[in-house]
C-alpha cells in the first residue's frame, strides 16, 4: 500500500487509527496552532487550531480561526482514509507550526492495554462499530460488546467471534439491532428463514445477504419488496418475472420497475402502475410502450 502522507508503515497507521477509534466523541489528536500569516485561516492572535478527532462515526480534521470560524472535513474511518486525511494536513503543512512535533505526535499511537478495558472497548464500539476490531480476542466473544458494536454498525459483526457468528440465538438478537449484521452471519443462518424474514421486514434490501435459495422464496421476496420495494434487484430471476410481485413492488416503488424482467417493463398494466406511483418510472419502461397515450397521460398529469 503506498500513502498520500508520506507518513510510514500501515502497523503505524493502524495503531494510530486504533487510537482515535477508541478515543471519546470529540476527543483532539494532533493538536497544532495555525501560522498566522498564510493560509485560508487568519490567526492574527495566534489563537487558530488544527486537530483530528473522531466526530460522527468519521475522522474529522477541524480547523479553527481567531473568531471561531471552523473548517472542517471528514474522512472514512479507515487506514486509507486516516491517510488521505493526514496527507491533506501534510498537503497545508506552511499552516501548522513545528511539523517536526507534529510528525513525532503521530507516533504517540495506543496503548496495548487498553484494547482488553471492556468498558473502553464498549465506549468505542458505541460511538464506532468498527472500533471492535481493535478489541482483544476474548472481547469479540464478548455478547454485550458486539450487541453494542452491531448495533451502531452492522458490519461490525465481522470481527465478532467465528462461535457467535454461528450460535443461531445471538444472531436473531443481532440483526433485530441493526440488519444489515447478516452480511457477516454464518452461511447455514443466511439460510434460516425465520432469520431473513424477520431481517428483510425491518430492511427489504438487506435481502442481498440472504442464501440464493431464500432469495428464489415467494414469501421472503414478497415480505422484502413491501418493505423496499428496491429489493427486487436482490430476488431471484424467476421472482422478478412473476407478474403479481413485480406488480406489488411497483405499485410500492414505481422506479423499482428497473429490476423486472424485460418482459413485464414492457407489460402494459405493470407500466401504468409504475408511472401512476412515480412518473420518472417511464425511465425504465420498454420503448414499445413509451409512447402509448394511456401511459403518456398519466406522465404529463404527474409532471
Amino acid at each position: 500500500m503506498s500513502f498520500k502522507s508520506d507518513y510510514g508503515s500501515e502497523v503505524d497507521l493502524n495503531k494510530f487509527l486504533k487510537k482515535i477509534l477508541l478515543s471519546k466523541n470529540g476527543e483532539k489528536f494532533l493538536l497544532h496552532q495555525v501560522n498566522d500569516d498564510v493560509g485560508l485561516v487568519e490567526a492574527p492572535n495566534n489563537d487558530a487550531l488544527t486537530w483530528l478527532a473522531l466526530s460522527q462515526s468519521k475522522i474529522a480534521w477541524c480547523m479553527k480561526d481567531d473568531d471561531g470560524e471552523f473548517e472542517i472535513q471528514f474522512y472514512e474511518p479507515t487506514i486509507q482514509g486516516l491517510d488521505e486525511c493526514i496527507g491533506e494536513v501534510y498537503g497545508r503543512q506552511d499552516e501548522i507550526n513545528d511539523l517536526e512535533k507534529f510528525k513525532k505526535e503521530i507516533i504517540s499511537l495506543s496503548d496495548e492495554k487498553l484494547k482488553v478495558d471492556k468498558e473502553v472497548i464498549l465506549a468505542a464500539v458505541k460511538q464506532n462499530g468498527y472500533a471492535l476490531q481493535y478489541a482483544d480476542e476474548k472481547l469479540k466473544a464478548n455478547k454485550e460488546v458486539i450487541l453494542a458494536a452491531v448495533k451502531q454498525s452492522g458490519g461490525a459483526l465481522q470481527y465478532a467471534d467465528e462461535k457467535l457468528k454461528a450460535d443461531k440465538k445471538f444472531i436473531l438478537a443481532a440483526v433485530k439491532q441493526n440488519g444489515y449484521a447478516l452480511e457477516y452471519a454464518d452461511e447455514k443462518l443466511k439460510a434460516d428463514k425465520k432469520i431473513v424474514l424477520l431481517v428483510v421486514k425491518q430492511n427489504g434490501r438487506t435481502l442481498e445477504y440472504a442464501d440464493e435459495k431464500l432469495k428464489a422464496n415467494k414469501e421472503v421476496v414478497l415480505a422484502a419488496v413491501k418493505e423496499n420495494g428496491y429489493a427486487l434487484e436482490y430476488a431471484d430471476e424467476k421472482l422478478k418475472a412473476d407478474k403479481k410481485i413485480v406488480l406489488v413492488v411497483v405499485k410500492q416503488n414505481g422506479r423499482a420497475l428497473k429490476y423486472a424482467d424485460e418482459k413485464l417493463k414492457a407489460n402494459k398494466e405493470v407500466v401504468l402502475a409504475a408511472v401512476k406511483q412515480d412518473v420518472s418510472a417511464l425511465d425504465y419502461v420498454d420503448d414499445s410502450l413509451k409512447n402509448d397515450p394511456d401511459i403518456l397521460a398519466i406522465v404529463n398529469k404527474g409532471k
